[in-house]
């Protein structure tokens, strides 16, 4: 490119395409949003529809371009501003709904900013996401990561060690569990898992202060169905793209692409 010339960076290509990609899934959080614009025709229909019920219930919803929020592809309603960690990503999580004397609320629970998708990727290996539960802190002062200050989301894997359970974050010890009440809860459920040639793997917050707690259920809490766990349940995490930039030609705006023309071959 030529120097001097001004340059326009259209921001990210369209990221995805929903009809064929595979959301992926994010926790309830602490921060409770309303939902805006609400479709209440669009909604009670559903209700009606799937049997979800009246009252107070959840139903799993998903999250395009940021801030449109779609209930089997039917766009329900809009967060009040959008989300920047995931405008580009179609998310999967819970929405909660309220009738109340006819009038219809809708809301999500979403992590604290910086937490809403992982830092980090699953690992390589075989593996699965135990369901999420109460907070267990990890002893960092025993690990050999250095973390920066959250709010932040992390995939850990869990492994035991001399009766305890030790968190690893991407094969390196980010410490055992603190409370030792936590390692023993856990602890028949990492040994499950391992039996079966997986890694059990579970989402971890990092806080304002450096803290850093896992969720997950708790042993005695599964069910069988979840000791027969899903292999690998997360996509990829899609990075955004940059678009071609603009070139501005005498004062007209232009593509620039590569040459693709065809020259054929000229005898010798």
């Amino acid at each position: 490119m030529s120097a001097g010339k001004d340059v326009l960076h259209t921001g990210f290509q369209p990221p995805f395409s929903p009809a064929d990609t595979q959301p992926f899934p994010i926790p309830d959080g602490p921060r409770i949003i309303e939902l805006k614009h609400l479709d209440t025709v669009a909604v009670l229909g559903l209700l009606r529809d799937t049997a979800l019920g009246w009252g107070r219930t959840a139903m799993s919803v998903t999250i395009a371009h940021g801030n449109s929020v779609r209930f089997h592809d039917v766009t329900i309603g809009y967060l009040p501003e959008p989300e920047p960690e995931i405008t580009h990503l179609l998310v999967e999580l819970r929405c909660w709904l309220e009738v109340d004397n006819q009038e219809l609320k809708a809301q999500v629970r979403l992590p604290e900013r910086g937490a809403l998708i992982p830092r980090n990727h699953p690992p390589e290996q075989s593996y699965t996401l135990l369901p999420d539960g109460a907070a267990a802190l990890i002893d960092l002062s025993k690990g050999e990561c250095e973390l920066t200050a959250g709010p932040a989301q992390l995939l850990v894997s869990l492994r035991e060690s001399h009766g305890q359970v030790l968190a690893l974050l991407d094969n390196k010890v980010l410490g055992p569990l603190r409370n030792r009440r936590d390692s023993q809860e856990l602890l028949g459920l990492v040994l499950h898992f391992r039996q079966l040639g997986l890694i059990p793997l579970c989402r971890a917050f990092v806080n304002q202060a450096g803290e850093v707690a896992l969720t997950s259920a708790r042993t005695w809490q599964l069910g069988p169905q979840e000791l027969e766990p899903t292999l690998c349940p997360l996509p990829p995490l899609p990075t955004p793209q940059e678009a071609s930039p603009l070139e501005q030609v005498e004062k007209e705006w232009v593509l620039m692409l590569p040459d693709t023309a065809f020259i054929p071959p000229t005898q010798e």
